[in-house]
């Protein structure tokens, strides 16, 4: 089991976003406009910060090689996908 702990909490928010528009695409994967859509309480330069964190913590990983980068959420597709933004 993850623990979470090494998060701070908008990493964990970030995280949430990730895991619930990946499952509203019907995968392990989204799109950083459809996780900015989902969490208002950052500017799209703190999103990527957040994005590259949890990349670097390898909670996630981001395809690059295309115009329109994924980010691949995994295991975390599942990861508290009921969970109210503000």
């Amino acid at each position: 089991m993850t623990n979470y702990s090494n998060l701070n909490e908008n990493e964990l928010n970030v995280l949430k976003a990730i895991s619930i528009s990946s499952k509203e695409n019907g995968g392990d994967f989204t799109e950083f406009p459809d996780v900015l859509n989902l969490v208002k309480n950052l500017n799209e330069s703190q999103l990527k910060g957040y994005i590259s964190q949890l990349s670097q913590k390898k909670y996630i990983s981001v395809e690059t090689n295309s115009k329109n980068p994924m980010i691949l959420a995994g295991d975390f597709v599942d990861f508290l996908t009921e969970y109210k933004f503000n």
